[in-house]
Parts: C-alpha cells; structure tokens; sequence
C-alpha cells in the first residue's frame, strides 16, 4: 500500500500503523524529485523513532510512504468472513480508522490500510471508516 501524507502527519500515520501492524516493513521517500530527495527503508517502529527524533524543519514537505506488511498476516481480504469481526477487533479496528484520518489520511487511503491487514471484508471496513470519520468529523474527507 502507498500513502501521501504531509511530513507534519507523518508521526500520527506511523504510531497507528505499528499499532495496527507492529511488524510491517516502511519506505518513507521525501521530497521525491527534488534537490534533498530523500528515501529511507526500515521497520515501523525504527522509523517512528527516527521521525520523531528529527527537528520540526525537517517535518515539512511531502511524504510517500509505502507499506509492506509480514507474508501471512491477516490474510483473509474479501474472501474472510463478516462473522470473523467480532466486538473487540470492530472496537479496534474503529479506533485506528479515526487515528489515521485525524493523522491526515483519506477515507480511501485509510480503508486500502486496514484491507491490507486482512481482518474483515472491504466492504464492512469502508462502512466502519466512513462511521469513524462521521464521528471524527472528518466526512468531508474522501
């Protein structure tokens, strides 16, 4: 999955993102075409850290952030089933939804994050990410 962020949102994306899929792998490339292109490969939890130790000047710009999830996490995409989303991974999965739009992701970035997982149908995650930004505020967001 690739994501578009701003620089300034990259931290909240990242945090949601190593609770959500603690052992997924990042490429974070910035200022992509530019004179300081810059692109980097680790763990979630290493970029994090490497995302938050930077001054504030360097949080500005663009990011593309591609995500590569472990081989047999999840799994399941359509094919799993409804009944799979119990209360607490709905809870859950809910929670998460409202972190990454807050963190300045889109609806559609944000449903194309958690199918990637494997935890539910598409179809009832678009449903649980369109009620989150409802409760979010973020509606207005696709």
């Amino acid at each position: 999955t690739v994501v578009f962020t701003p620089m300034r949102d990259l931290a909240g994306v990242l945090e949601t993102l190593e609770e959500v899929a603690p052992g997924a792998q990042v490429v974070l490339g910035r200022e992509l075409t530019k004179t300081f292109e810059e692109v980097s490969r680790s763990d979630v939890r290493s970029m994090l850290a490497s995302i938050k130790s930077r001054p504030a000047e360097e949080r500005r710009g663009e990011a593309s952030l591609c995500i590569c999830l472990p081989s047999g996490g999840g799994g399941g995409g359509d094919d799993a089933s409804e009944d799979a989303l119990d209360l607490d991974v709905r809870e859950k999965v809910s929670q998460a939804a409202q972190r990454m739009l807050s963190g300045g992701l889109t609806r559609r970035d944000t449903t194309d994050i958690l199918a990637s997982l494997g935890l539910a149908p598409k179809r009832e995650l678009v449903k649980l990410v369109l009620e989150a930004s409802k409760d979010s505020k973020l509606g207005d967001r696709e």
